[in-house]
């Protein structure tokens, strides 16, 4: 991808760059069922995230892709809601370099640079979204229960984990991104009303779990709660 900075995606280049990278990461935009690729050998749940990444947030994840796969920047689009890309072309065929503000305000698919957080949080995430590699080798979907689902080589979880800001509640200890995946079932089944935790328990998170983590660790997350 270029490296002039954020700039909303065209809808070819979303149809035939982004989206082919997206789906050699998760089969499924659900992050409460994402389908991760077989060939993803990296897998984890982080906890507490918002539907905008803090900005060291993204600084973490921008370390772990620059690290590992070489990265720079990231493709961003909301993954509930109405997808809404850019349908000018440009005179080869691929979009318009002239965009009308109006144009480019509707658009809800990016390119956006590690560096960039204020673009980033420009866009407005206000829903459940995916930011992913261009190549296709890593990707994070973010939910509306404050989880995160991430994918890539087990290179770079590794490195995600370990950069990734730890969160501390008020008169709490700090809880780093490899004791997320505990924070988040004992936030769903102990601390959360029971209709929370009976519908978790009955439609996704078991088996959220054990596509993340296999059985063995989803059996000890689980009995944690």
């Amino acid at each position: 991808m270029p490296l002039d900075g954020a700039r909303p995606l065209y809808d070819t280049e979303w149809r035939e760059d982004a989206l082919p990278a997206l789906r050699r990461i998760f089969d499924s935009d659900d992050p409460f069922s994402p389908q991760i690729n077989s060939s993803l050998e990296g897998r984890a749940l982080l906890f507490p995230v918002s539907y905008c990444l803090t900005e060291a947030q993204l600084k973490a994840l921008g370390q772990a892709a620059s690290t590992t796969t070489g990265d720079n920047g990231f493709f961003y689009t909301p993954t509930e809601g109405e997808t809404v890309s850019l349908q000018v072309r440009r005179p080869d065929g691929r979009g318009s370099a002239m965009l009308d503000p109006a144009i480019m305000n509707l658009a809800r698919q990016w390119w956006i640079p590690f560096d960039d957080w204020e673009s980033y949080a420009d866009t407005g995430p206000h829903t459940d979204n995916a930011l992913f590699s261009a190549a296709g080798a890593w990707g994070v979907l973010v939910s509306h229960e404050d989880h995160a689902v991430v994918a890539g080589s087990a290179a770079f979880v590794d490195a995600l984990l370990q950069s990734w800001p730890a969160y501390t509640e008020p008169g709490g200890h700090p809880v780093t991104a490899r004791q997320g995946a505990a924070a988040f079932v004992n936030e769903l089944l102990c601390l959360r009303g029971s209709d929370v935790r009976d519908h978790a328990m009955r439609t996704w998170l078991p088996s959220l779990l054990v596509h993340v983590y296999g059985r063995e660790e989803a059996a000890r997350l689980l009995a944690l709660g």
